[in-house]
């Protein structure tokens, strides 16, 4: 069984508890473009409890238009408050067309 995963675009394998209890480390790569989604629904997060072994969990998120609310962003510490190694990460859409990589390298 794999103890590293990454889940992209895909809550329902995270919904359905799809996980062996070995999971050691978790990725979830969400597009707001490709998901029914809304930054008031974390309750999947709570699901991780299931994994005694999880040391690791990073989530980034791309384009998302909704930021968490004050409930969701206590579902987001409690699973947080879990593992040892956490990660949080609001990225802009890279298929924008306003997107630019070089500025990340300009002197601001």
């Amino acid at each position: 069984m794999a103890t590293h995963l990454t889940l992209i675009d895909s809550l329902d394998a995270l919904n359905s508890w799809a996980f062996a209890p070995n999971t050691r480390s978790l990725q979830i790569i969400l597009h707001y473009q490709c998901l029914n989604f809304t930054g008031d629904d974390w309750t999947m997060l709570s699901t991780l409890s299931c994994l005694p072994l999880l040391k690791s969990l990073r989530m980034i998120l791309y384009d998302m238009r909704n930021p968490p609310n004050g409930i969701s962003s206590l579902i987001i510490v409690a699973a947080a408050l879990r593992v040892i190694d956490f990660g949080f990460c609001f990225r802009r859409g890279y298929d924008n067309p306003d997107y630019d990589v070089d500025s990340v390298y300009q002197i601001h």
